[in-house]
């Protein structure tokens, strides 16, 4: 958070479409929930599943060298997330529950934290059965985590990379600018690049879309949830439930 509030500072890539005193309160609240609700009380459970029998999943079957089975548990956790973030695209009910995260208008650091408590519990809960059942070891699951975390706060970021260097990292990895185009409001470009940490899932099953000139000028967020009271806290809970 810290590397994102000064690369905010430092080299914006835009100026505010919003107030951060109308955005970020219910995006940090909203966060804070997560926390407590979703995360704390599912990942001990899972911390202790795999401690306790790390080689009753698939990957206990397989007798590959530590190093291997982290690099391969960290792969398939990553493509996990693309596949649950393409899922929360495609079934209507889901959709609303994620669409809390797209209808901010801007993006930052802060956006990163706005999840609706439903998806955040969704997310740590098919996460968790993975570990359990594929028998991912824990030090992939906390590399995982910590990359994912970390991504997941720096491709949000209302920041730039120097072109040559977002060029070559996209080949491989989510950059902001790659990140964007899924928050905007082109069909197309909202309808891809779902990736969290690593760019090549998106290429391999054609969901990647580049960051042309074109696209990256798109507004930001979703057009039936303009109106400012959709960034307060209240509101931001029960757009799930909104019409």
């Amino acid at each position: 958070m810290v590397v994102a509030v000064v690369w905010e500072l430092m080299r914006p890539r835009t100026s505010t479409g919003a107030r951060r005193l109308d955005r970020w309160p219910a995006n940090l609240s909203v966060g804070f929930l997560n926390g407590v609700i979703a995360r704390l009380p599912i990942v001990p459970i899972a911390a202790v599943a795999i401690a306790t029998d790390a080689r009753g999943g698939l990957l206990g079957h397989i007798d590959l060298p530590a190093s291997v089975s982290v690099v391969v548990s960290f792969l398939l956790l990553d493509a996990l997330a693309y596949a649950r973030h393409r899922v929360l695209h495609r079934v209507p009910a889901l959709w609303r529950v994620h669409r809390v995260h797209h209808a901010d208008v801007h993006l930052d650091f802060t956006t990163a934290f706005r999840f609706h408590p439903v998806e955040a519990i969704l997310t740590n809960a098919t996460a968790g059965a993975a570990v359990v059942l594929v028998g991912i070891a824990p030090a992939a699951v906390l590399a995982y985590e910590a990359f994912a975390s970390i991504f997941t706060v720096l491709t949000h970021v209302n920041g730039r990379l120097p072109e040559r260097v977002d060029a070559a990292v996209r080949w491989l990895a989510v950059t902001p600018q790659v990140h964007r185009l899924h928050h905007t409001e082109g069909v197309s470009e909202a309808d891809s690049n779902f990736g969290t940490v690593l760019s090549i899932w998106d290429r391999f099953f054609a969901t990647y879309r580049a960051p042309t000139a074109e696209r990256q000028a798109l507004a930001i967020g979703l057009p039936e949830f303009r109106d400012s009271r959709w960034l307060r806290l209240l509101d931001t809970l029960r757009m799930p439930f909104a019409a």
